[in-house]
């Protein structure tokens, strides 16, 4: 199943359908990155969609809502992200776009993208009320959707 399906299931309304190459490099010059081959393919299945989803009230962004982490949280400018519970690096805000995010922005998800960064594809969740420490969720957008099938009544995917 797909995520567009899988939401569509759940009651989210208006999923839009999938954006052009051109939309989708549009938003990654505007966004100054490259999106991860996965990320790319759900975009081009569905660009995202309006409301929330009934469980969870979970809400994928559109391509042209999409914002760097640092510009939607500017205490977010560079930040710290724990992983195994641990904190492990400090990021910058600028290589990450919130893609999604359930509760109306508790949590959010944002992706790393920026190709020339180790940390290429990697998901991670935040809070708005903790901006300053993110953790980690999943190493790739189809890893986070797997955890996320799994579970859609979730609201914290998350590694642990």
């Amino acid at each position: 199943m797909s995520l567009a399906r899988l939401f569509s299931s759940i009651g989210a309304p208006a999923v839009h359908p999938g954006a052009d190459s051109a939309a989708i490099e549009s938003a990654e010059s505007r966004l100054g990155g490259r999106f991860p081959a996965d990320l790319r393919a759900w975009f081009q299945e569905a660009d995202g969609f309006d409301g929330e989803a009934d469980l969870c009230m979970w809400r994928f962004w559109s391509l042209r809502k999409l914002r760097p982490l640092s510009e939607t949280f500017p205490a977010a400018r560079e930040f710290s992200i724990a992983h195994d519970g641990r904190p492990d690096r400090r990021a910058n805000g600028d290589h990450y776009v919130i893609i999604c995010d359930a509760f109306i922005c508790l949590p959010f998800y944002a992706v790393n993208i920026r190709h020339d960064s180790p940390h290429f594809s990697e998901v991670i969740y935040a809070t708005e009320g903790s901006v300053s420490e993110a953790w980690f969720a999943a190493a790739t957008f189809d890893e986070f959707a797997a955890r996320l099938f799994a579970n859609p009544e979730e609201s914290f995917i998350s590694a642990v």
